[in-house]
């Protein structure tokens, strides 16, 4: 994998932080505080997104498994039942039925090439609220936890 870093805030500063076992390795000729420059840096937003993407549909796999055992229920169902009750809707495709006067939202999409980064987190942040806090009645840092247990850190 080629090495890849994420970037942090810390103490109001944007630093480079390792992202990966190979970004860790490079660092080893380093020492600590050592000015390091760079030709080009360049950055995807896939890397990241990944990882709290699949953390989301594991968050989706739990909660079933938690709330509803029912063999019937697919994550699926509860990931697209959570885009509903968080609203995540693409106002754009939103349908008002002519003949009752009904309206049909469409749900916009995860994946990468039709949600920005940010949205997508704002959304995770959200359907990971309400599992926790609104189903749950625990703190999301407790949820996450537990689907980390259950479905492994990565």
């Amino acid at each position: 994998m080629k090495p890849a870093w994420q970037v942090k805030i810390i103490d109001g500063k944007k630093c480079l932080i390792p992202f990966c076992e190979d970004a860790e390795k490079s660092l080893g000729d380093f020492h600590v505080n050592q000015v390091v420059t760079t030709g080009k840096v360049s950055g995807t937003t896939k890397v990241r997104s990944l990882k709290e993407n699949n953390l989301y549909f594991k968050a989706c796999k739990v909660f079933r498994d938690m709330m509803m055992p029912d063999p019937r229920w697919q994550f699926a169902s509860v990931d697209l039942w959570f885009r509903h009750y968080c609203q995540y809707y693409d106002h754009e495709k939103t349908i008002v039925l002519p003949n009752n006067g009904g309206v049909h939202f469409q749900v916009k999409p995860l994946n990468f090439a039709g949600c920005k980064e940010a949205e997508a987190n704002g959304y995770y942040n959200n359907a990971f609220h309400g599992m926790a806090v609104d189903f749950l009645g625990v703190e999301v840092e407790v949820f996450l936890e537990e689907v980390k247990q259950r479905c492994g850190r990565n």
